[in-house]
């Protein structure tokens, strides 16, 4: 396509028949370049092709090859046939940034008008009508001209998920403050958040202190900030890593979670980005700390369990309870395994990720030759500060091995009340909803003045349990008075 060479006209001669629309259009555009090679009667052909971009591409040939250029084209921006005008507009669109005299001898606001008008009041077929303010919103936004995405803002209030994509693409190819409220609205709107996303991305650094306010608003809708996260990953800016930090310090775990796997994106795809190695290594300190919590309390029930210490009336309340003991030890597994996802996430920002992305893979592996390949490779890799303490957790992560090598770790397992206190004063919701859940079969009352104040948390799952577990104590009570 880049090359200008007049041997290439009989093969142009030739793919102008070929049965690709993709490649009949291409060679439309080629051939613009060759005076002596003349295409007007395919193209006038292909006007009213059923394929869109083979039609706008026949469109802006016969534009270009017209000695009366601007009446060539207007003749195709009012054609009846509504295909054809969408063709020709953005065929116009794409001219409109660098040619003049398209900008002042066309009135573009008219024809936008006169399209949307038509889609609403003379096309009944529901399909057409998407296709025309689909391919619409496309035109606007290859104008990149601010006066015209205006007619954005008609757009956005269709229904159509179709439609309402295209807007939320096209609205980042010209960035305007006035449409940030917007794509901030749509950001979990299912089947254009990705859309909203790179949309919202495409107003690079200066987005940032927007998306800052978002993030600080305790009544912000938490989904929305986890999106806004993401967002933040697509944005290659110091600011972006210096606000994903401040998240990091958010009392919630999922928060703190996509602010690292956003903070892993950034490190990936703009390695010239700057990764505070203190801040890091610190983090890195506080989820091994952490670790080490949860394994002491999954132990702590992994025991209970097997040695059936509750003493209880009748079998179906064992049952029920063994049940109970048996998920905890299931959450506090799934939170090792999120713990230790964490801890690897970190050190990517320390080391190459590609590195750790493929040692914890292996880690993971049910192949013990795997597993031992990623514990000598970070042998020979991590410093020897973060060697110590990481290496025994590396070894003993798999369930299997934690029960049996618990004493390497030198850890002392928890009273059960020091396990369900730790659990309760956490910030992890499951672990709470699991734990509560437990107390209440079991009808230890020593943490109910805990389990009252978490009655009143936003969390549906900790309400839920923490009213069966007061309900239940006031029947109890109300049985032996």
């Amino acid at each position: 396509e880049d090359v200008e060479n007049k041997e290439l006209i009989p093969h142009l001669k030739r793919l102008i028949d070929h049965p690709s629309p993709e490649i009949r259009a291409l060679v439309l555009r080629m051939s613009q370049k060759y005076h002596e090679l003349d295409l007007s009667t395919n193209a006038q052909e292909l006007i009213e092709h059923q394929n869109l971009k083979l039609q706008s591409e026949a469109v802006c040939y016969l534009y270009k090859k017209s000695t009366d250029r601007i009446s060539t084209l207007k003749t195709y921006l009012e054609h009846d046939d509504h295909r054809v005008r969408v063709a020709a507009m953005i065929c116009a669109a794409g001219e409109w940034h660098e040619n003049k005299d398209i900008r002042q001898e066309i009135d573009m606001r008219q024809h936008l008008t006169s399209m949307l008008e038509s889609a609403e009041s003379q096309i009944e077929d529901e399909d057409q009508k998407t296709f025309i303010k689909v391919h619409t919103a496309n035109a606007i936004g290859k104008t990149q001209d601010s006066d015209l995405t205006k007619y954005l803002h008609i757009l956005v209030e269709d229904s159509r998920i179709e439609v309402m994509k295209a807007v939320m693409a096209n609205i980042g190819q010209d960035p305007s403050a006035e449409f940030l409220p917007v794509l901030i609205n749509h950001l979990n709107t299912r089947h254009i958040r990705k859309t909203v996303r790179e949309s919202l991305a495409d107003y690079g650094e200066d987005v940032i202190d927007t998306l800052t306010e978002y993030l600080q608003d305790e009544q912000e809708d938490r989904r929305k900030q986890i999106a806004i996260l993401k967002v933040l990953s697509l944005i290659g800016s110091q600011k972006s890593v210096n606000l994903l930090w401040k998240v990091m310090e958010s009392e919630d775990r999922h928060t703190r979670y996509e602010a690292i796997r956003a903070l892993n994106k950034l490190r990936v795809r703009y390695p010239s980005l700057r990764f505070d190695q203190q801040v890091i290594r610190a983090h890195i300190d506080d989820e091994i700390e952490l670790y080490r919590k949860i394994l002491r309390s999954w132990l702590q029930q992994r025991q209970t369990v097997s040695q059936s210490g509750d003493k209880l009336p009748t079998k179906n309340t064992m049952d029920q309870l063994i049940k109970a003991r048996t998920l905890l030890a299931c959450a506090l597994e799934e939170k090792l395994e999120s713990c230790l996802e964490r801890i690897f996430r970190l050190l990517g920002l320390k080391y190459p990720p590609r590195d750790m992305l493929n040692a914890y893979l292996g880690l993971m592996s049910e192949k013990a030759a795997l597993r031992a390949n990623s514990i000598e490779f970070l042998d020979n890799l991590l410093e020897s500060s973060l060697k110590k303490s990481l290496i025994p957790i590396m070894e003993s992560s798999r369930p299997e091995a934690l029960k049996k090598q618990s004493r390497l770790l030198e850890i002392s397992l928890p009273s059960e009340d020091e396990s369900v206190e730790l659990i309760l004063s956490g910030d992890d919701n499951w672990l709470k909803t699991c734990t509560i859940y437990l107390l209440t079969l079991n009808g230890n009352r020593r943490f109910e003045a805990i389990i009252r104040s978490l009655k009143d948390t936003h969390d549906p799952l900790v309400h839920e349990t923490a009213t069966l577990y007061i309900r239940r104590l006031e029947l109890r009570s109300q049985d032996l008075d």
